[in-house]
């Protein structure tokens, strides 16, 4: 399990962007439109995230129920190592 989080979180990079929406995702129970209420961005944009998620992670959480609760996981990891630090640098810690 730990081995697919790790990998997940290295392929999304240094994106604070798709952290955040995969956080807003999980929050939101994978509605669309409340995460990007929750977000402040545009619906649009959340579609345009979560494409470029999947792409890099090959995960459908919105589909999957595996992939769903591999997010929320991420979504763990985001907010204790990662959300608020100011270099975003946690990632070295993988």
């Amino acid at each position: 399990m730990e081995h697919y989080i790790g990998e997940s979180i290295e392929k999304l990079g240094q994106s604070k962007e798709l952290f955040e929406t995969i956080e807003g995702l999980t929050d939101c129970g994978m509605n669309l439109v409340e995460t990007a209420k929750y977000l402040y961005v545009h619906r649009n944009t959340v579609i345009f995230r979560l494409g470029k998620i999947k792409k890099l992670t090959k995960l459908d959480p919105v589909r999957n129920i595996l992939d769903r609760h591999l997010f929320q996981l991420i979504t763990i990891y985001y907010r204790l190592y990662m959300k608020g630090s100011n270099q975003f640098d946690a990632l070295s810690r993988t």
